[in-house]
């Protein structure tokens, strides 16, 4: 009994392609790289074809992205790493307990300062630049991670080993040696007697709450030169409530809390706001995630107009509080600009791929125009197209199942749309335009719910005729990869006239409504079994 169904697991699961190991995880990355792709060389070709399978199958899910649960991850993650390497730095200058790391010097000293054991393909930077999947690679290898200290002089020229949430420069403008808390709002009143010299250009003095990353890299970088000046020290006296020791401010915490709170919903609104832009940009009707690499790797056909002044287009983790808040109130001014929709369709989910319309070039044009299919069924000699892949007609996405879908992708180089009467054509697409936009959403998803009603009925008939061909009084999941490629295994009579059998998804919906229609007609007879195991199995 144990074999008798272990066969038929087998030989129904076979039918259903198991998911990459390297397909996207449950939640989209927005990481400061592009390593969430890294694959170590000796599994490269293994997961490749393996990536390439799922693809084929088209059930790649994907999910909404889930910026609140990322953005908490990211941040938990960059602590866990940037605990272990201040720890194993201490272990190499032999001090006790962590101690922070002077990163601009070992990436100035690379012959004399280095990091050992780190997983291949990862560069010792700074945790903040890291995403999510290299700094979990660190993590695993924490155990070989360590600190090679050549020159232990150059260390010395440093102040870095100084916590680095205690400000010293501002101790040393007050003839102390002891780190103390800066009063960042004196320093905003009284701008001209406490100021801040040796600040890299164009970046004012602020708490480091309020920069993003590319600025505290800049200010770090520059750090042996940044001088705190007090002109009037009794502006600092500890009547002050912000002049308090580190260590005992009891609303810091809850500060930092209301920081990271607010940072944290202006960034999730500038990404919506970004992923609205994208999908108005792609003719799509529902936000889109960016794919932020794509951009920076083809500016001359992808880019964004209408940013505040001096800022440039990355994702809203780069950005800090001031610049999200310009961001979120110009944000009637942003524009995306997509010349090449090619570059970024693979980057889209499956059903939404489908809808972006790239043949905006056949008519010169640089964005995309809505396609008028009515005009292409009716006069098939002065528009077509050409490219599309062998059995593959042209026609509105909404009739296609998920294996033509994924084939048209495949074949998205080569397919160009012919018009030889541009006229005829620029008049159907105005009046397209004049429709309401409302009434040919709610008729494109009729289009496509109805198409998913008919393929789950088509399948649920099949189920139960096969279920009832191999002795059982239930629907049996039919295994259409194994009768397809084992002919004469498995028979289907009182299919329609002119209609083959195939598993829904390949079927046109003109198929499966005769298939439907002639429902109790159809049969399932197995013509091979393996006697000794009572079931099943093509051979």
């Amino acid at each position: 009994m144990d074999e008798k169904i272990a066969l038929a697991q087998s030989y129904t699961d076979s039918s259903q392609h198991v998911p990459s190991e390297t397909s996207e995880d449950p939640e989209v990355e927005v990481t400061l790289e592009d390593d969430e792709d890294y694959l170590p060389p000796n599994k490269r070709l293994k997961n490749t074809e393996t990536a390439n399978e799922a693809a084929s199958t088209g059930r790649r899910k994907v999910r909404e992205f889930n910026f609140d649960k990322w953005n908490a991850r990211i941040t938990d993650l960059r602590k866990q790493v940037e605990e272990l390497f201040e720890k194993k730095y201490a272990q190499a200058i032999k001090a006790k307990g962590p101690v922070s790391v002077p990163y601009t010097l070992f990436q100035s000293h690379v012959e004399d300062l280095y990091v050992e054991g780190l997983p291949e393909g990862i560069p010792f930077r700074r945790p903040s630049t890291y995403g999510i999947p290299r700094l979990e690679r660190i993590l695993v290898a924490k155990e070989r991670i360590r600190f090679v200290i050549k020159k232990h002089e150059l260390l010395s020229a440093t102040q870095e080993d100084a916590p680095l949430d205690k400000p010293a420069a501002g101790a040393e403008a007050l003839g102390s040696s002891e780190p103390k808390a800066v009063p960042y709002q004196k320093f905003e009143v009284h701008s001209a007697d406490l100021y801040v010299e040796g600040l890299p250009e164009n970046i004012p003095f602020r708490s480091p709450s309020w920069y993003g990353i590319p600025r505290l890299e800049k200010i770090i970088q520059v750090g042996n030169r940044i001088k705190f000046v007090i002109k009037r020290p009794e502006l600092l006296t500890l009547s002050s409530p912000e002049v308090i020791q580190p260590g005992t401010n009891t609303s810091g915490k809850t500060a930092k809390e209301d920081w990271n709170v607010r940072i944290t919903k202006l960034r999730k609104q500038v990404e919506e706001i970004f992923n609205m832009k994208f999908a108005i940009a792609l003719g799509l009707s529902e936000a889109v995630k960016v794919p932020y690499p794509v951009f920076e790797s083809n500016p001359e056909y992808l880019y964004v107009e209408g940013l505040p002044e001096g800022i440039p287009f990355r994702s809203p983790t780069w950005f800090g509080i001031p610049r999200l808040e310009r961001i979120v109130r110009g944000s009637g001014k942003i524009k995306f600009v997509v010349k090449k929709p090619e570059l970024v369709t693979s980057y889209l989910p499956p059903r939404l791929a489908s809808q972006v319309n790239i043949k905006g070039e056949a008519l010169g044009l640089s964005e995309p125009v809505k396609v008028p299919f009515a005009l292409f069924e009716s006069f098939p000699e002065v528009f077509y197209v050409e490219g599309l892949p062998d059995g593959v007609p042209f026609r509105r996405p909404s009739t296609f199942g998920i294996p033509r879908l994924e084939k048209i992708l495949r074949n998205k180089s080569k397919i160009k749309f012919i018009i030889k009467k541009p006229e005829m054509f620029e008049a159907a697409v105005k009046e397209s335009s004049a429709r309401s936009p409302q009434n040919d959403e709610s008729e494109r998803l009729s289009k496509v719910e109805k198409a998913r009603q008919l393929r789950e009925q088509v399948n649920d008939l099949f189920s139960r005729k096969f279920g009832e061909a191999i002795g059982m009084n239930f629907p049996v999941k039919v295994p259409y990869r194994k009768i397809t490629i084992n002919p004469g295994c498995v028979v289907v009579d009182g299919m329609p006239p002119g209609v083959s059998f195939k598993a829904p998804s390949y079927l046109e919906i003109s198929s499966m409504r005769k298939i439907l229609e002639s429902s109790e007609f159809i049969k399932f007879t197995v013509i091979r079994y393996v006697a000794a195991v009572g079931w099943i199995a093509c051979m």
